[in-house]
């Protein structure tokens, strides 16, 4: 194990998914999660370790797996991918897996992965790209991978990662066959020869717009006012010129870089095309391919006039709560609304749906777009309007659209659900069932910033830390020590009953002492040195503890310092009882 194994297996433990630890040098797994050995079909990860690929999978897995390690650990970062794979069940799922190079401070080398599930998060993003994929938050060290798919939401078939101010970029294809994100070159200035070789691929008509667009001072101005902006364009690919839509967003979490992909958007394009070829035909047929989704609903409008006519299947009367054909759309919608928008989106319906608030979005974006909910005799039903202008052969047209959005709202949902109980999992400590370091550090984070903005209120911060749990483990075995260490996190949780108390791995908690602890903090004290007195009487649970009230200090690490001193002190003077009670015992045998 690494000169830290023990923070190592903490770590392992912590993070949700599959995760595992292997020797560099003979490929033996030396730590795992159980989400692991359960992958491994293995009753608990004990009975992984000291095993190999080849003594726990099929030969062609076991392969494939030791190729994966010897190419993570040629590299500088960490290796990447997705895969799908059978669970222990058989049921296939789609997995995010990252593999990198760990040497501990004696030279050491070894393979830390870690896989996680994104089979939901996949089919969510195909289902509608208004669910948002979402990712884990890039670590310290800054994985690339990770950044660029939490800024990106779609395929593309080239994709950059540029830096602003210095010009350098990397450049990514997607592989056909694998999917997997490979880098193709880098360059250290993509304004000159990045930039270049993208004009140079699109058709002349589209080189100059190309150039002005994608200048460092146009992309600046551009991202300035909104988070990321489109370009369409055709790139010459073979006998056939193909449409692309490239987009040039910002990465969230650094303000310095952005990601340009490129998506093939041909088939979209040209069928757009075609559709406004044949609008003289058949003008329904054109607006009704105008806009996607579940599509129940469409009203044609003259601009200028108001003057409406409704297509729709046979519900779509009940969707807006007005007549099929009218000469007013605006006031129609003003007057009928209330028989069909649920009460709660009224106002806000009224207030987007006008003939102002309209024309200037569409003005603005290019489309209009507003979410309210119907009411049914069987409940709300979530609908999404969208409004564009065309342009048809006797003037221009509003087309307005209605969509039924129910299923992706339910979905979203529940999506949303289970992200917030994966996170919340993520904060528990999985022995004492409290909340852990990781749960702490964020709550020391918010405590920080209200002192920092002078308007944090009166706490105290407490360390404890159980006495003899090493000897308990070395005597009576580990299972014990659990049990021992469950029993005293019991009784501080007994004692400090409105305070949330955080395990910070080993023997050691911290409270973040608030409220009616906080006013009954010194009878507190007093009950638990009266209880430590008995157990070192009678042989209990003894609990050496430090607590420090806040007064002038600038954060909350000062205070921790304070009280962690505090705690060292009363765990020496409890010792020294313990030792007092122990000779006196001998004193009183021998008389």
């Amino acid at each position: 194990m690494p000169t830290n194994g023990k923070y190592v297996r903490i770590l392992l433990d912590s993070i949700p998914g599959m995760s595992f630890l292997k020797s560099a040098k003979t490929g033996v797994y030396l730590a795992c999660n159980q989400a692991f050995a359960n992958y491994a079909r293995k009753p608990h990860p004990k009975d992984v370790v000291g095993l190999t690929d080849a003594q726990i999978f099929d030969a062609e897995t076991a392969r494939h797996f030791v190729k994966d390690d010897r190419k993570a650990l040629a590299m500088n970062e960490p290796h990447i991918f997705f895969e799908d794979v059978p669970d222990a069940a058989g049921t296939p799922m789609h997995l995010q897996t990252t593999k990198t190079r760990y040497a501990d401070t004696d030279g050491e080398v070894y393979c830390i992965g870690l896989c996680r599930d994104v089979t939901e998060s996949v089919r969510l993003q195909k289902e509608n790209a208004l669910v948002k994929a979402a990712y884990e938050k890039a670590k310290a060290d800054g994985i690339m991978f990770s950044r660029i798919a939490k800024t990106l939401a779609g395929d593309y078939i080239d994709l950059y990662h540029v830096n602003l101010r210095t010009g350098s970029y990397v450049e990514y294809l997607t592989e056909d066959a694998s999917g997997e994100l490979t880098e193709v070159q880098r360059g250290a200035d993509f304004f000159s020869s990045g930039l270049e070789a993208i004009a140079l691929a699109a058709s002349p008509r589209d080189r100059e717009t190309l150039l002005k667009g994608l200048s460092r001072n146009a992309i600046t101005e551009a991202l300035s006012h909104k988070h990321s902006f489109l370009l369409t364009y055709l790139m010459q690919k073979g006998e056939r010129p193909l449409y692309v839509s490239m987009k040039v967003s910002r990465m969230m979490d650094d303000d310095e870089s952005i990601i340009i992909s490129l998506s093939d958007v041909d088939e979209q394009v040209r069928r757009q095309k075609l559709i406004d070829q044949l609008a003289q035909e058949r003008l329904a047929y054109s607006r009704f391919n105008a806009l996607n989704g579940d599509l129940v609903c469409m009203y044609v409008v003259e601009p200028q006039s108001g003057r409406y006519w409704e297509y729709s299947s046979s519900r779509g009367t009940d969707l807006l709560g007005m007549p099929a054909r009218g000469e007013d759309f605006f006031a129609a919608v003003q007057q009928c609304c209330h028989l069909a928008v649920h009460p709660s989106d009224l106002e806000r319906f009224r207030a987007a749906l006008t003939r102002e608030s309209v024309l200037q979005e569409i003005e603005r974006q290019g489309l209009f777009v507003h979410t309210y909910r119907i009411v049914l005799k069987d409940g709300p039903l979530h609908v999404k309007v969208r409004a564009a202008k065309v342009l048809e052969s006797d003037g221009e047209r509003l087309i307005f659209g209605l969509v039924n959005i129910e299923s992706l709202v339910q979905k979203k949902n529940e999506y949303e659900r289970r992200l917030a109980q994966a996170q919340e999992s993520a904060h528990i400590d999985a022995l004492t069932h409290v909340k852990n370091k990781h749960a702490f550090l964020e709550t020391e984070a918010l405590f920080d910033k209200r002192i920092q903005e002078h308007r944090q209120y009166a706490f105290a911060l407490a360390i404890l830390d159980v006495n003899d749990l090493k000897q308990i483990n070395d005597t009576a075995g580990h299972q014990a020590g659990d049990l021992h260490l469950c029993k005293a996190c019991g009784i501080i949780c007994k004692f400090f009953k409105c305070s949330p108390v955080y395990r910070f791995g080993g023997d050691e908690f911290a409270i973040l002492i608030e409220g009616d602890d906080y006013e009954r903090l010194d009878e507190l004290c007093k009950t638990m040195d009266k209880r430590n007195e008995v157990a070192n009487l009678t042989g209990g649970i003894v609990i050496a503890y430090g607590i420090a009230k806040y007064g002038n200090e600038s954060c909350v690490a000062e205070l921790f310092k304070r009280a962690d001193e505090l705690m060292y002190k009363s765990k020496r003077e409890l010792k020294a009882r313990k030792r007092q009670i122990q000779e006196s015992a001998r004193s009183s045998a021998g008389d």
